[in-house]
Formats: C-alpha cells, sequence, structure tokens
C-alpha cells in the first residue's frame, strides 16, 4: 500500500506539485523555447488532419521525436494541446528522476544519497531549462536512466528491454546508444554460445520497440529518420568547414557544456568503473564525434540543449563513485558530492533567472510579434520566418520557414547554396523568398546581426523595409519585402 515513506510516491508528488505551482504562476503551459511550439502546431495539424500555416509541409515536418510528437497528440483527444505537452512534459522530468532513484537503489546507496542525486539531477548547470521545456529532452533523458537500469545485466531480461528498439525515435542520436546496447547483448551472447537462444529475442524486443512509432510515421507520412537535423545542418553550415577547425568548435562547446555544470562534471570520472557504466563512454564519443562532423557548433545552442542528454550518464558516473566502499574514497566521495550541491544552490539564482528570461521572450516578444501580425497583415501575405513555433499558431497567413524544419523546400536550396559554398551565401535567402513569392519577413535581431539576413535580401535586389515600426524597439521584427525587379531577375536568372 503506498504512503508518504514511499520515495516513488513522495518524488510524484513532490514533481506534480512543483510542476502545478509553476504552470499557476504562469497561468497556462508557456516554454522558453520557440520549438516547443513546433510540437503544439504539429499535434495541431494532426488532430485537424492537415497543415494549416506552412507551405508545401506536412503536419508532421519539424517533428525530431515521433515518441514525444504521438504522446503529445494523443492525450490531446483529452485535454487541449498545450496542457497535454504539459503533462507529457511532467510525466518525463518523473519517469527521469525515478530512473535516477531506481540506479542508485540497484547500485546500494543510502535513500539520502539517492535523493541527494536527485536533487543535484535538478540544479546543476542549465537542467532547469531542460526539463520543462516543451521538447523531448527530458523524455530522452528518462529513456537512457531506465536504459542504464535495464541493461546493467548485458543479457537483459526486464520487460522494458524494448527501449532499445523505441530508442531512435524518441531522439535520433539515442539510435547510437541501441547501437552499443545491441552489440553488448549479441558479444555477451556470442562468449556464451547463446545466439540461437538470443537472436530472436533481440529481433522480437527490436520489432516490439519500433512497431508503433514507425506505424505513427508512416501513417503521417514523415520520415523514419527526421529531416530536422539535415535542416539545420546544412542552414547553419559548420559541417562544410576543415575538420580541424570543427573539431575545435566540437571541443570549445563541450567544454563549455561541462563548466556549465560546475563541480558536478567530476560524475563524468566515475564511468571509467563498470563495463556498464563505459558503454556511458562509448555513447559520449559517438555523440561527440556525430556533432563535430556534421553540426559543432549546436552543442551550445539553446543553453546546451544537445548534451543535456548526457546528463543521466554524468549521474550514473555519480553512482559509480559513491558506491565504492572502501578506502578514503567514501569520504572523498560524499564531500565532493557535497561541494557539487553547493556549487549547484549558488548558481541557482543566475540560471533560473535565464530560464525566466526565456519565459518572458516568448510571453512577450513572440506573442507581441504574432499578435501584430495576426491584426495588421491579410490573410493573402506570405510570411518568411525562421522561428516557427509560436507565430504559427495565431493568424492563418502562409508561413514559409527558411531553415527547413517546417518547409522542407528550403533544405535543399541550403543544401546546393549555403552548404555547398560553406558561406552566407545570400543567393540561398533570395531564392526561398522568390520561390515562395514571400511579402513580409519576420526575424529576430540577434539572428539577422549573426546570418545577415536582411542583409542577403537586399544585397540580391529586394526592398527591405520595416513595416510594424509603431511596436518600438522590439527583439522581433517584421519587414515588408518588395522583390527586385523584373530586368533584375532576368539578369540573375
Amino acid at each position: 500500500m503506498l504512503h508518504l515513506g514511499n520515495p516513488r510516491l513522495t518524488l510524484g508528488l513532490v514533481i506534480g506539485i512543483a510542476s502545478c505551482l509553476w504552470v499557476f504562476h504562469l497561468g497556462q503551459p508557456q516554454y522558453p523555447l520557440d520549438d516547443a511550439y513546433i510540437v503544439q502546431h504539429a499535434a495541431q495539424g494532426l488532430l485537424t488532419g492537415e497543415e494549416t500555416r506552412f507551405v508545401g509541409a506536412k503536419p508532421i515536418d519539424g517533428a525530431t521525436s515521433p515518441i514525444h510528437l504521438l504522446l503529445v497528440t494523443s492525450l490531446s483527444l483529452l485535454l487541449p494541446i498545450a496542457w497535454s505537452q504539459w503533462v507529457i512534459g511532467t510525466l518525463a522530468v518523473f519517469a527521469y528522476l525515478l530512473g535516477i532513484m531506481r540506479l542508485a537503489h540497484q547500485s546500494g546507496l543510502s535513500p539520502i544519497l539517492s535523493w541527494l542525486l536527485i536533487l543535484l539531477s535538478i540544479l546543476m548547470g542549465l537542467t532547469l531549462q531542460q526539463l520543462m521545456n516543451g521538447l523531448e529532452t527530458t523524455l530522452a533523458m528518462a529513456a537512457i536512466s531506465w536504459c542504464l537500469i535495464v541493461f546493467r545485466d548485458p543479457i537483459p531480461h526486464h520487460p522494458a528491454r524494448v527501449l532499445i528498439g523505441a530508442l531512435p525515435f524518441v531522439r535520433p542520436e539515442l539510435g547510437a546508444l541501441s547501437a552499443l546496447l545491441l552489440f553488448r547483448w549479441m558479444l555477451y551472447a556470442y562468449s556464451f554460445g547463446l545466439v540461437k537462444n538470443e537472436l530472436p529475442r533481440v529481433i522480437s524486443t527490436l520489432v516490439t520497440g519500433s512497431a508503433i512509432p514507425i506505424l505513427f510515421i508512416l501513417a503521417t507520412g514523415g520520415h523514419l529518420f527526421p529531416e530536422t537535423a539535415s535542416a539545420k545542418a546544412y542552414f547553419f553550415a559548420e559541417g562544410c568547414l576543415p575538420l580541424g577547425q570543427k573539431l575545435t568548435i566540437a571541443t570549445l562547446s563541450l567544454l563549455g557544456f561541462y563548466g556549465s555544470l560546475g563541480l558536478a562534471a567530476i560524475g563524468f570520472a566515475g564511468l571509467v568503473i563498470s563495463p556498464s557504466s563505459r558503454m556511458g563512454l562509448g555513447f559520449i564519443c559517438v555523440f561527440f564525434f556525430a556533432f563535430a562532423l556534421k553540426l559543432p557548433g549546436a552543442l551550445t545552442h539553446n543553453w546546451f540543449r544537445y548534451p543535456s542528454l548526457l546528463m543521466p550518464f554524468l549521474i550514473a558516473g555519480w553512482i559509480e563513485l559513491l558506491a565504492i566502499s572502501h578506502g578514503k574514497m567514501v569520504l572523498i566521495s560524499r564531500i565532493l558530492l557535497g561541494a557539487s550541491l553547493l556549487w549547484a544552490i549558488i548558481g541557482l539564482p543566475k540560471n533560473w533567472s535565464e530560464y525566466q528570461r526565456g519565459i518572458q521572450i516568448s510571453r512577450i516578444e513572440l506573442a507581441g510579434v504574432s499578435d501584430w501580425i495576426d491584426q495588421n497583415l491579410g490573410k493573402e501575405e506570405i510570411l518568411l520566418i525562421h522561428d516557427a513555433g509560436y507565430i504559427s499558431l495565431k493568424g492563418s497567413q502562409p508561413l514559409v520557414d527558411l531553415v527547413g524544419l517546417k518547409t522542407p523546400s528550403s533544405i535543399e536550396i541550403h543544401k546546393n547554396l549555403t552548404w555547398s559554398d560553406c558561406t552566407r551565401n545570400p543567393a540561398a535567402i533570395d531564392f526561398i523568398a522568390r520561390r515562395n513569392r514571400a511579402t513580409y519577413f519576420v526575424v529576430l535581431d540577434e539572428w539577422d546581426e549573426i546570418f545577415h539576413l536582411t542583409d542577403a535580401l537586399r544585397a540580391t535586389g529586394w526592398e527591405v523595409n520595416r513595416a510594424d515600426t509603431g511596436r518600438g524597439p522590439t527583439h522581433y521584427k517584421v519587414y515588408h519585402l518588395a522583390p527586385p525587379t523584373t530586368i533584375s531577375k532576368q539578369r540573375e536568372l
């Protein structure tokens, strides 16, 4: 019978109450990243059966995690989409932290140490920005934590081993972890002459874990391998740089992530202790080189959102260190854990203010520009955008995503122009704008400064004039676009 002495119930109550208090404070579910609202738009399209805003797109386009989108959409049959997203996010946090609790118990740690590790998991680095960001980040962290539990035995017998088939559909990067777990499973089976016995179990496990997400993808016209990574890779065009430069960017980015964790980063050292945790080191290496080769700078994007997937391995390392029961290491590991927690608590106000700043950008900047567009632009206007989430939830104007997350045709253009030239070729955005007959451009100042987007349009003959001057010095601005003259277009063609 459940009672407050039950740590799982206590954990669930704490997470549930904290999440409810936060959403009550906000008034409604809101998130610090625009990408979270792409999920809402995708779910909306799947429920209505059509893509309502983006030119040449399908509702599932732009969704990196089919499983996360399926969960949100399914729950949206009962609840409003935004609230469904919040419930799934809260449950993902619970699953992640429960996995840590279970892993700590599995390693023989005391309840006090387990709770301290859970606290560290919440507070260290920029984790707060990831736990309730409306995306699949925490769901992926939960999946990893439970894989560490289920596959502690190289030949797993727990029914949750079906995770190995579902991992690539939680986040594409986790396909590498699935492959490592599968290789380890078959290697041990071969070592003990059990291949004939284990191979059918492996196949059935993979099929069972992957069947539902694959059917969902096929039914919605999506891609088995989401195009979101390719869209970002071709737009940012870092993977075309010389290998040495890419490795330098990726290394500095990952060091920045480790630095954001403070003393808690020591936990990674514990991964060398046991064979099951060393698997985490293998995944980290594959993860690093995959990003270094294709999209090295992305490791710093959105408060280190992508390397935050490594958090469960960090905690697993801490568990290995704390489980050492002999010599001075017992005292040293506990002192280091206490110091890491203190470091995390000291940095909490700054990290919390960063999270709130992200929420305010959604509540004020994204909401403000979306409202202005809805109230001031005609339904026939075609908007060129780069943040494809919040704006898609208001108004009815056709939208064109210049990055390609929600407008797949942009991917090929950046591949042929931006990536092939390995530079910010103005012809790419010109081609996208002309091909889709864009009449307005919505751009964030920071993006415009970094990628020279309005400059590229002007350089290729477009007239670019701010249309929402009445809103003052906002971060997001709306520009009216007038295409190049017929003569200039003929000359370019």
